[in-house]
């Protein structure tokens, strides 16, 4: 077994929920145990970020939450966030995507990271 990272980026709107195609075993490989998703936000705007597996929700919280890539003025040391993203430990199915998605806000929330998951080699 060997850990592995596809990274992502999702661009977030105003006015839509916009999801990531997310990560998913293949048909003839060995399956994928998704660890965890870490990312990291544009900014503090009041989006939900949530986790999907097929249609399901998972997880979910706001980008309030979660560490930003970029300067957030109002972070300060009495909020700033605890979380790098979701932990996960599932195996994958094929047909089945696990996947993230950013909820539309005044200002558009943005998210980039990775998948890390566990696969045989």
């Amino acid at each position: 077994m060997s850990i592995r990272s596809q990274n992502f980026a999702i661009t977030g709107s105003t006015s839509l929920d916009v999801a990531d195609t997310g990560i998913q075993s293949v048909e003839g490989e060995p399956a994928k145990r998704l660890i965890r998703i870490d990312f990291t936000v544009s900014g503090w705007n009041g989006a939900v970020v949530k986790a999907f597996e097929g249609q399901t929700q998972k997880q979910g919280n706001y980008d309030t939450a979660f560490q930003a890539h970029a300067a957030v003025a109002s972070m300060t040391a009495a909020n700033t966030p605890m979380l790098k993203g979701f932990d996960v430990d599932r195996e994958l199915t094929v047909g089945n995507p696990y996947f993230l998605s950013v909820g539309a806000a005044g200002t558009a929330t943005s998210i980039r990271g990775s998948y890390v998951y566990e696969q045989a080699d």
